[in-house]
């Protein structure tokens, strides 16, 4: 995590207003968004909150660090309010206006509140993998001989990481079949939100015949009208859309999404691809999108083929990243070494 004056921050001239990543505002509860698809103000999250904890920690670990000579110590109070957002470049950042209360305990001693604003950068870890859990090794060895010259605008050593071919008979590189995303919805109430979240459903989803599956948790609440409501609003669109595939499961106890989605997942098999959506969302047609992998034609222009295999190759890592992975595999004197000053990584 760096602390920096929001200048620094600015990695690069901006050229064009929609490059401007937007921040969003936020409280010690709330958070506010002007994004597409993201409701005005939604509560902070598990993870949100788990963030905000532990840059706040780092922090005062940073102001406190020679509380004991300077003769005070700076208790963290509250979030007065803030702003953030995610660079995918860099990681995410925050501006926070911070309550704090100065205590002096040499000499005369006091108690202040006072308030600061920090400008505060949280990296990204480094690139991980991870193996699959079931692999086909005619479909493994079909990728690797497919991938083998991905690295071809690499260094010749790193040519290493993939110096083999698998024979296989007959097994030609395909594209992935169409995959079904998965809906689910957890639900207790607001039928007007709900009548809402069905009309864009039914915009982005079903009048194109999208292959998607809308499963809907439903909890129980006092006001049982709605319910009968919700159940007969989908047993419309049922009949107006027979091949859909839309399911309604109703869920025992109070309204929890954790425990709906759990509920939810437990439908679906490990390989199965999710969609955790609120009903307050209105969702666009992003939203059944699948990532495909980059697919590169040798029957294009030498130089069009090149630049279609460095695109591919990046999008699993900068060529330094990739490097220091081999390195790291491969290498026994090799070791990475962290610049504290500015948490980017250095070899040698």
């Amino acid at each position: 995590m760096l602390s920096r004056k929001i200048a620094e921050l600015r990695h690069r001239t901006i050229q064009l207003h929609h490059e401007v990543l937007e921040w969003e505002f936020l409280t010690g509860k709330y958070i506010f968004s002007s994004s597409d698809g993201q409701p005005p103000r939604r509560g902070i999250d598990s993870s949100q909150k788990m963030a905000l904890d532990d840059i706040i920690m780092q922090v005062m670990e940073m102001i406190n660090a020679n509380a004991k000579t300077r003769g005070r110590v700076i208790d963290f109070k509250e979030i007065q309010y803030g702003y953030r957002r995610v660079n995918p470049m860099y990681g995410a950042e925050y501006v926070l206006d911070l309550l704090l209360l100065y205590k002096k305990h040499k000499g005369k001693t006091m108690t202040v509140p006072v308030r600061r604003h920090a400008y505060l950068q949280q990296t990204f870890s480094k690139i991980q993998f991870r193996e699959e859990e079931e692999m086909d090794a005619r479909v493994l060895a079909a990728r690797i001989n497919q991938d083998s010259d991905s690295l071809s605008f690499l260094s010749n050593s790193l040519k290493m990481l993939v110096p083999f071919k698998l024979s296989g008979p007959g097994v030609e590189p395909h594209e992935p079949k169409e995959k079904k995303i998965n809906i689910l919805v957890p639900l207790a109430g607001r039928y007007e939100i709900f009548v809402r979240f069905m009309a864009n459903f039914e915009k982005i989803c079903l009048i194109p015949n999208q292959n998607v599956k809308l499963l809907i948790l439903l909890f129980s609440t006092d006001n049982n009208t709605e319910r009968v409501k919700q159940i007969e609003l989908m047993r419309e669109y049922h009949m107006k859309y027979p091949k859909a595939d839309m399911e309604i499961k109703p869920v025992s106890g109070p309204f929890s999404r954790a425990m709906a989605l759990e509920v939810g997942s437990a439908h679906f098999t490990n390989d199965s691809l999710l969609f955790y959506c609120d009903v307050d969302l209105l969702t666009d047609t992003g939203i059944v999108h699948v990532h495909h992998p980059v697919v590169c034609d040798p029957n294009l222009d030498p130089k069009q083929y090149k630049m279609c295999l460095g695109s591919k190759a990046s999008s699993h890592g900068s060529t330094q990243q990739l490097a220091e992975l081999w390195l790291e595999k491969n290498d026994q004197g090799f070791r990475r070494i962290t610049n504290s000053n500015n948490g980017s990584t250095r070899t040698e």
